[in-house]
């Protein structure tokens, strides 16, 4: 009970992030009260199973993360805390062998942790409802792909795209493209098998 009042005092930070969002296009239902949406973004009680949940350790998450993917070959490699917060993270840079300007930057948090589970918070609840937004040079827009909900992102000027979502409601998952299309980035995390991370999840361990 202690770790999971820790995160009560962000709920108010989550708030302000949450409506912050609509200068992005990224509006609320105005029928719904904060409480209703934490409610329906992450309940109570999974928020506090989160928080109180074992993060995956820097080795569990390096066996996972691919060397090479399809034609891509991994550049670059960072993994463990993400800056001063105290949630573990992997990322790494690939670069496609026949067309070497193509390249896909991929980012993975494990929101176990009482810092990670208020940032799951504030990721879903920036995205829950439906968006759209068109411009000459992309798109940006919320899509369901399967059972995720996810953000993707096109600019065909600069020949850019990135996926953002929620894998089993903990990992938060991110991959840039430079010279690739959304669908590229769908096929290469398809790769990855990112069930293959779900299944690495240690026990639950409630540390009250």
């Amino acid at each position: 009970m202690k770790t999971f009042l820790k995160i009560l005092p962000f709920f108010s930070f989550i708030f302000f992030v949450a409506f912050s969002s609509c200068e992005n296009g990224l509006a609320f239902k105005k029928d719904l009260t904060f409480s209703d949406r934490i409610e329906e973004d992450l309940s109570l009680e999974k928020a506090k199973e989160l928080a109180n949940t074992v993060a995956l350790s820097s080795e569990q998450l390096k066996t996972w993360f691919p060397n090479e993917i399809g034609d891509f070959t991994r550049i670059s490699f960072i993994h463990g805390k993400r800056d001063s917060n105290n949630f573990n993270s992997i990322s790494g840079k690939f670069t496609a062998t026949r067309n070497p300007k193509k390249h896909i930057e991929l980012n993975v948090i494990d929101g176990a942790s009482v810092e990670g589970t208020l940032f799951i918070l504030v990721f879903k609840a920036k995205f829950n409802d439906d968006f759209q937004e068109e411009s000459s040079e992309g798109y940006a827009r919320s899509i369901q792909k399967g059972n995720l909900k996810a953000l993707v992102r096109y600019n065909s000027k600069l020949n850019t795209s990135e996926l953002e979502y929620l894998l089993d409601e903990r990992f938060y998952m991110q991959i840039k493209g430079k010279n690739t299309s959304p669908e590229e980035l769908w096929d290469f995390m398809a790769d990855i098998k990112p069930d293959n991370l779900i299944a690495l999840e240690k026990p639950k361990v409630f540390r009250d």
